[in-house]
């Protein structure tokens, strides 16, 4: 006995992929554009010549300033030394946070009591930004009431 493959499904899902990417493809683009952009700006500063006061007199040169970075003991430096402290805070950083993890797996008699601590910057977020806005609109002192009467809105 021959398997049938039911082939309309097979097209609705191309057709149903086809829609889905054309949903995102805005999206995509406006991130690319946000992200690339500036990427690109920033690389063809690097191959120029200029002073930024005077940044209408640019001239091309090429890849001497990678060529004069590569060979200044500074930047060397400052690579060497965060190449050590990123290795150093992401390795110290990732053996807390598993040491951390299994001492939350168990159970011990202080364990709510530490959830819950390591969970108050949670909750405090946004309970500091909602008194931040109450004084903002507050009658008397608020920046935003007053901005509203200097225009000739009431409070």
């Amino acid at each position: 006995m021959k398997l049938v493959l039911n082939t309309g499904l097979r097209k609705n899902k191309k057709g149903l992929n086809a829609f889905r990417f054309s949903m995102l493809l805005p999206a995509l683009v406006v991130l690319l554009a946000i992200n690339l952009a500036p990427i690109l700006d920033t690389f063809i500063s690097s191959l120029q010549d200029y002073y930024l006061p005077e940044a209408d007199q640019r001239h091309f040169i090429g890849f001497r300033n990678y060529l004069s970075l590569i060979k200044d003991a500074r930047f060397l430096n400052s690579l060497k030394l965060t190449t050590i402290f990123v290795f150093g805070t992401v390795a110290t950083e990732t053996i807390v946070a598993i040491a951390l993890a299994l001492v939350l797996a168990t159970r011990f008699r202080a364990a709510r009591l530490v959830r819950g601590i390591l969970l108050l910057p949670i909750f405090l977020t946004p309970i500091t930004i909602s008194f931040m806005w109450r004084i903002m609109f507050a009658p008397t002192l608020g920046i935003l009431n007053y901005f509203l009467e200097l225009v000739g809105l009431p409070p």
